[in-house]
């Protein structure tokens, strides 16, 4: 098979040291439904996922050595990829989802209906998981796909080819053209780099210094990262309460009357530091008193420029981890919600005007091959302890969609993490978060 990027070799042999304890990378979707779709329906899905290189195969190769591939598997039995469960009402249906978003990881054994541990010998990395609800409440299914196999666009990706409107017709370009206008304006920096000389330094500096930066100050939701930490083997996933994009829309129109330039993901950002600065202010928490100069990142994914998917081809051979981590200042202590508000929009459009995603990815694919994978790992380790949380957000479809031949009333994403890790899936005018914590710590 082709040689896959170091990014998702990474991701295959292990991001973190051993000893971290930390869980294999599982993305996880979970779409809800008044009518759970059948087992045949969700079959024909596995059968078109597995139309992708990366979701018939599993990946292979050498820790610290760039020969990693997909070595593709024969006779997959598609009636394995479909799981099914009961349980009655939502509290059951998600604590049971709770469970297997915890205890299976996709690479070696998955829990059967009599609650035993089978191993997955000859299974893709993937899997359709049916919670069908028994008494009053919504069914689910879950989408469960290694990150090996791809990022968030990469699953995105996926969705427009098996997911459908209820008019019957395909997702196409589910990604937000704006989001591909900051693709693009990130192309173009080569053309300026000499004007961006000097950013480009500043840039280099920060990204290799980041994992000896100093720890997030101590304010109490921080508190449940520590250092040496390990991972517990147990999260929660905590859901909110859906936002409607509406009123979202209107907070970030109200700030551009005051005459800053903001943008939706902004004010999520703004919103977490809300959720942060109330929840230690609650258990009054002295490292308030520090105002804007209190420390709180997070680590926030941005997805990188990849081949646009021009034929059948193309399409089946087109999932990849084209993504960095950034770190960004959200600003905990600040205590008046519209200066949270700009000083947010301050640092993100900081951001976007920076080389340091590109040299972040420079990093992360041309140098840490070079490093022994024991190094690669403690900085990856090292980077995540020093933060607050991982911030995720996600686009999907703008209107009301079909999966499994049913219509998706709401959405989930869920993803276990050595820190906190708050998830932000869009879906037919509303917001969906959910975060993932240690509820022991």
């Amino acid at each position: 098979g082709r040689r896959i990027s170091f990014s998702s070799a990474g991701l295959g042999m292990g991001t973190f040291p051993k000893e971290a304890n930390v869980c294999e990378p599982t993305i996880n979707v979970a779409l809800y439904f008044e009518t759970c779709p059948s087992v045949q329906a969700l079959e024909e899905v596995a059968s078109k996922i597995l139309e992708y290189e990366r979701c018939s195969g599993i990946p292979v190769g050498t820790d610290g050595k760039n020969d990693w591939h997909f070595q593709q598997l024969s006779d997959i039995p598609v009636s394995k990829l479909v799981r099914t469960f009961q349980a009655s009402g939502d509290e059951a249906i998600h604590a049971l989802i709770e469970e297997h978003v915890n205890t299976d990881d996709l690479r070696n054994t998955m829990t059967t209906n009599t609650n035993t541990m089978v191993e997955r010998d000859g299974l893709p990395w993937f899997e359709l998981v049916r919670f069908v609800n028994t008494g009053k409440g919504k069914s689910a299914v879950v989408l469960r796909i290694d990150h090996t196999i791809g990022d968030g666009v990469a699953v995105v990706n996926i969705f427009e080819n098996v997911a459908t409107y209820a008019d019957g017709t395909l997702m196409k370009e589910l990604i937000p053209s704006s989001m591909s206008k900051k693709f693009q304006k990130k192309r173009s920096f080569w053309a300026g780099v000499v004007v961006m000389f000097f950013k480009l330094i500043v840039s280099f500096f920060r990204v290799l210094t980041l994992a000896a930066t100093k720890f997030d100050d101590d304010y109490t939701f921080r508190r449940c990262v520590q250092k040496d930490m390990t991972y517990s083997g147990s999260r929660k996933q905590i859901i909110f309460p859906e936002i409607p994009l509406d009123f979202v829309k209107s907070l970030k129109n109200a700030q551009e009357v005051r005459g800053d330039k903001t943008t939706i993901n902004d004010v999520m950002f703004a919103a977490v530091s809300q959720m942060l600065h109330d929840y230690s202010k609650a258990h009054n928490d002295p490292t308030l008193q520090k105002g804007a100069k209190l420390q709180s990142r997070v680590l926030m994914p941005v997805a990188l420029p990849r081949p646009a998917v021009v034929n059948e081809i193309n399409r089946t051979t087109s999932l990849s981890n084209r993504w960095v981590l950034l770190s960004v200042d959200i600003g905990v202590g600040i205590t008046g919600a519209v200066e949270r508000l700009k000083t947010i929009t301050a640092t993100t459009s900081k951001l976007k005007n920076s080389p340091i995603a590109l040299v972040q990815n420079f990093v992360q694919s041309k140098v840490a091959p070079l490093l022994p994978v024991t190094v690669t790992r403690q900085t990856v380790y090292d980077t995540f302890i020093r933060h607050s949380m991982v911030l995720t957000n996600v686009p999907g479809p703008k209107k009301p969609a079909e999966f499994g031949g049913e219509e998706v009333d709401s959405c989930q994403l869920f993803f276990c993490n050595l820190i906190p890790n708050f998830n932000v899936l869009s879906y037919s005018g509303n917001i969906y978060c959910c975060l993932s914590i240690d509820s022991d710590a």
